[in-house]
């Protein structure tokens, strides 16, 4: 399946803002099931609050209706837990027929002669529609079609179109109004002789015809087929929120089958950055890398002077925390947003939470990955005051057992791989 995109404006090649573009979609017509297949994505991104319709090709407009339910809806992502604390409050109806004497068998001979005429004529256009839409299933043929309603003005003997249409319905609505009647006039009888049972009955066989088969709807078909197109559009919409949810309607009116109901969705792209709807807040969950944010470990030996040294101990230099990453982004395209991220996470090494600020980078339509750098702020423990140094270094005096610290912030680079697998739609 191809897409296309053509701009309905003056000059070929270019769009006019407040023009409805037109996206179109190249219908496979599975001759077996009689049914269309869509493709599986459309790869096209909108402008929020532009106009556009979905024109489906490859299809007969005679008897393909398409209806399209355009629904603008946002890319929701849930706030990762460890970022409640921090960020609170952010969480979709004739008359006048006469019935013939029963007794004057000549008569009413000529009567039925006139009612079979009409429903032979009437029968001749189910056949040629029929015919003509098994020929014309997923592609119109306009001459087919006018080679059909030459047949039909031939056995009325009518080649003015107006003319012809009046005659059909005619004949459609006089003998539906005969069976009205007959119903009305036979059916209230008690008991009926055998040459009115002979009437009553072919009136009905009239009547079920009428009922099974919609003659108007073959007529109209045929004249639709002689101009008809091998394409349908919907009718205008416009997105709104990050992408558009098309739930598409194929139906073959000539059958009343189904011949496609599928949904399909477009993302919508930023139209520049002074407008607000290129702009938004997502959350993602991941791991974060940092260096140099733990603890300094101390330990202590007796030195000959009897004092405790202070020595310093194999440190943890890298660090890989979990946490949860708020980004306020700009959308460059349906699947590129970039912008500053703020987030919170916790080393599962120390217990220590890391404040993180930078700026990220996300790729994906709706569940996105996304990688963040920037600064990592965390407490960290340093010696305090009360260590002395020497000549022979830091030491503690004789019998210490513990060795003094104090808390301060430090801040080293960080580098974060984010996801967001749970986004929903809302």
């Amino acid at each position: 399946m191809v897409i296309t995109q053509r701009a309905i404006a003056q000059n070929p090649g270019t769009t006019r803002q407040g023009k409805t573009q037109e996206i179109t979609v190249v219908a496979v017509g599975d001759s077996t099931t009689k049914s269309i297949t869509l493709e599986e994505e459309i790869k096209k991104s909108v402008v929020p609050g532009k106009s556009y319709l979905l024109k489906v090709t490859q299809v007969n407009s005679a008897h393909t209706s398409l209806k399209v339910t355009a629904k603008s809806k946002e890319i929701y992502t849930p706030l990762p837990e460890v970022l409640k604390t921090v960020l609170p409050g952010i969480s979709g109806s004739i008359s006048g027929v006469k019935f013939v004497d029963t007794t004057n068998v000549s008569d009413e001979q000529v009567f039925f002669d006139i009612n079979n005429q009409k429903l032979e004529k009437l029968n001749l256009i189910k056949k040629e529609a029929e015919k003509l839409h098994t020929l014309t299933l997923f592609s119109p043929a306009p001459d087919k079609a006018k080679s059909a309603y030459t047949e039909i003005a031939k056995k009325y003997n009518l080649f003015n179109e107006d003319s012809l249409a009046v005659a059909v319905t005619a004949d459609i609505h006089f003998l539906l109004a005969l069976k009205e009647m007959a119903d009305k006039f036979y059916g209230e009888e008690p008991s009926l002789e055998a040459q009115t049972v002979s009437i009553y009955s072919q009136i009905t066989a009239i009547g079920n015809e009428l009922k099974k088969n919609d003659y108007q709807m073959f007529f109209d078909y045929i004249r639709r087929s002689r101009t008809a197109k091998d394409f349908v559009t919907s009718k205008n919409f416009t997105a709104s929120k990050d992408l558009v949810e098309l739930d598409i309607v194929l139906v073959d009116t000539f059958t009343k089958d189904t011949l496609a109901k599928e949904t399909r969705t477009l993302y919508t792209k930023s139209k520049g950055v002074f407008d607000k709807r290129s702009y938004g807040l997502s959350f993602s969950t991941g791991f974060v890398y940092s260096e140099m944010l733990s603890d300094q470990p101390y330990f202590l030996r007796a030195r000959p002077d009897e004092n405790m040294a202070v020595l310093p101990d194999k440190q943890v230099i890298g660090d890989i925390s979990i946490g949860g990453l708020a980004h306020l982004y700009y959308k460059v395209s349906p699947f590129t947003r970039i912008g500053p991220s703020v987030g919170l996470s916790v080393s599962p090494f120390d217990g220590k939470s890391r404040y993180l600020m930078g700026g990220s980078l996300l790729l994906g339509r709706e569940k996105m990955l996304g990688v963040a750098v920037g600064r990592a702020w965390a407490k960290v423990k340093e010696l305090s005051a009360a260590v002395r140094t020497d000549s022979q270094g830091r030491y503690l005096p004789k019998g210490t057992t513990t060795i003094p610290t104090v808390d301060r912030i430090d801040n080293k680079w960080f580098v974060a791989l984010t996801y967001n697998l749970f986004s929903t739609r809302k």
